[in-house]
């Protein structure tokens, strides 16, 4: 039994939610069902971490935020949705309001619109969500390098004219995550570090690696899917 599975066995709830949740995962390369499972881990973890230095946090509300935030992620844009975590955020409610209630479910969707990278978030739930979302950034290298890579070929995959240099798809990279974690407050009680701080060590520890080896890379992680 690894570690989701210990952590959502401790409430029947909880595995309701997983059984709900993951028929909004496909076979992505990197927005699949194991990394809604590594945000639910993540998401468990910075609880642990809140509530340790004096915090109150609601795991009803991070867990199943967690598990959603990345629902439909491989369907195509909707007109009536702004945005993928919208769409994710409105199929929680559906699926989770009998299960969870309507306050709570409120909350979780309010998690959900805060992974957006526009989004500002309010509440320690929120923060969470986010943190656990943006973990494989803003943790280990190794992590951070395999996901890299992952995303790369996942963008060229749901678009195939999108494909740009490894370059160019690194700066691309680093904007978008300074933009990320620059313009919002993310810090959470007991922290020892920022997200922020992790992830530009990361983005250095790139930038120092040869084209040869990142080609090798991205040729490996295109021959896994």
């Amino acid at each position: 039994m690894d570690e989701f599975e210990k952590l959502i066995n401790r409430n029947p709830l909880l595995q309701e939610v997983v059984g709900l949740a993951k028929r909004g995962y496909t076979n992505l390369p990197y927005h699949n069902f194991d990394h809604a499972k590594n945000t639910f881990v993540a998401s468990e973890k910075f609880a642990s971490q809140c509530e340790e230095a004096g915090a109150s946090v609601d795991r009803l509300v991070t867990g199943p935020a967690a598990l959603y935030h990345d629902y439909d992620f491989a369907k195509a844009p909707e007109a009536k949705f702004s945005s993928k975590e919208s769409r994710s955020a409105n199929r929680a409610e559906r699926d989770l309001t009998s299960v969870l209630g309507h306050e709570r479910v409120k909350r979780i969707g309010k998690c959900i619109l805060a992974t957006h990278i526009d989004a500002s978030c309010e509440t320690i739930e929120e923060k969470i969500t986010v943190r656990a979302d943006i973990e494989n950034v803003s943790s280990s290298f190794a992590w951070f390098f395999a996901n890299f890579f992952r995303l790369q070929h996942e963008r060229i995959h749901l678009n195939p004219k999108s494909a740009i240099s490894i370059k160019a798809s690194i700066e691309t990279t680093e904007n978008i995550l300074r933009k990320y974690l620059q313009d919002r407050d993310l810090s959470l009680p007991g922290d020892k570090s920022s997200p922020l701080e992790q992830m530009l060590s990361n983005m250095v520890q790139l930038k120092t690696i040869g084209q040869s080896t990142l080609d090798k890379m991205l040729h490996k992680v295109d021959e896994e899917n």
